[in-house]
């Protein structure tokens, strides 16, 4: 019985930490993304202003 309880117990620790580790690489996903998109942003506005400079020169 006490065994039974043990492995319970270390699967839902296990369950708990795969589901943790699972939550924070998606976080980490996610920033990833949304900094990589600034970026392409920040590019592309760039860009912009280049052509706007050029059309006055």
């Amino acid at each position: 019985m006490e065994k039974g309880l043990q492995l319970a117990g270390l699967a839902a620790v296990m369950l708990v930490l795969l589901y943790s580790a699972k939550s924070f690489f998606y976080r980490r996903d996610l920033r990833m993304l949304g900094h990589l998109e600034d970026e392409a942003a920040v590019r592309k506005a760039e860009e912009v202003v280049q052509e706007l400079i050029g059309h006055k020169g």
